[in-house]
């Protein structure tokens, strides 16, 4: 007997697309590099690596409820000629949304919003002097739209946007102790990711 041409032989797919419709949780792990040129205004530039990784949880059906939760970790240093900068970066993300589904192309909107919050970790030297710390602690707020393709159960590709503005920016230095400034001039930042699964 013969089977229509357009009927899913592989069991493998087909067990992938009732999973699919019937749960919505996922988790992503990954790491992460980042090759930094860092130069303040004025002074020498510095160079260096810094390793990490992010993981990311979200539950995200077509047509549904959208909410995930992100954390992402980076550390290393950067160096120049007698001066180094150890740094550390953290960032933690909630959003939450919905999601519009096109189930006929296997295509998702998910629209959110949200709270994060970032700190940066800074360790100056230079030369013999002591070292000076940095701790940059902001808040801010995600807005964004995530849209994936989800492929055939081998491979999917998607495009996050995030624009977040800062709220209660705020900025402390060791070892003066006891300083502590709020920063009165906040600033917008944009992330532009490219998530592929296989």
């Amino acid at each position: 007997s013969s089977r229509r041409a357009d009927e899913n032989t592989d069991p493998f797919i087909s067990s992938y697309e009732e999973q699919k419709d019937e749960y919505g949780s996922r988790v992503k792990i990954g790491g992460d590099y980042t090759y930094l040129n860092f130069k303040p205004a004025g002074n020498t530039s510095l160079t260096g690596s810094l390793g990490g990784m992010q993981v990311m949880y979200e539950y995200r059906r077509d047509n549904c409820f959208y909410e995930g939760i992100e954390f992402s970790w980076k550390q290393g240093s950067v160096d120049a000629r007698g001066i180094s900068r150890s740094m550390l970066y953290l960032d933690a993300q909630e959003r939450a949304g919905y999601t519009l589904g096109l189930s006929q192309i296997d295509f998702a909107l998910s629209f959110f919003t949200g709270l994060g919050y970032r700190h940066y970790g800074q360790t100056l030297k230079v030369s013999s002097a002591s070292p000076l710390r940095f701790s940059y602690n902001e808040f801010y707020v995600p807005v964004g739209v995530y849209s994936a393709w989800k492929g055939n159960g081998y491979f999917g590709i998607g495009l996050d946007l995030t624009w977040m503005p800062q709220i209660y920016p705020a900025v402390s230095i060791k070892p003066l102790k006891g300083a502590f400034w709020k920063l009165s001039y906040p600033i917008t930042s944009f992330a532009v990711k490219l998530p592929i699964t296989i």
